[in-house]
């Protein structure tokens, strides 16, 4: 009998792969090879689940944005002033950087990549 997958685990679990490859590398150094490597799984896999390296970092921007977007309406959410509130933003903005520190890396090495060019 075959060995079912979880897509969506296995969506994960590549998508947590080439994150840390891009944070490791850069983006633009960074291979769908080099990405099926660090998941462990087959370069044919990663293109099942995705089918570029620009649908990944597509994928990689769009959960940050989802949980930047939910830390936000907690802030509208959060007890207090305008100062309680702005601390409160800090704080959990580092935070989630900090819980997400490859993350974190890649817009950076992709923004610097753009601004070097003429």
């Amino acid at each position: 009998m075959p060995r079912q997958v979880d897509r969506e685990a296995r969506r994960e679990q590549i998508l947590g792969a080439a994150v840390r490859v891009f944070a490791r590398q850069g983006y633009a150094a960074s291979r769908i090879e080099d990405i099926a490597r660090e998941a462990g799984v087959a370069k044919g896999s990663v293109y099942l689940s995705f089918g570029s390296r620009e649908e990944l970092l597509r994928a990689a921007f769009d959960g940050l944005a989802d949980r930047s977007g939910a830390l936000l309406a907690e802030v509208g959410r959060h007890p207090g002033g305008p100062a309680e509130r702005l601390a409160f933003l800090v704080r959990s903005a580092m935070e989630l950087l900090e819980g997400e520190r490859d993350l974190a890396r890649v817009p950076l090495d992709v923004w610097s990549a753009g601004a070097r060019r003429p």
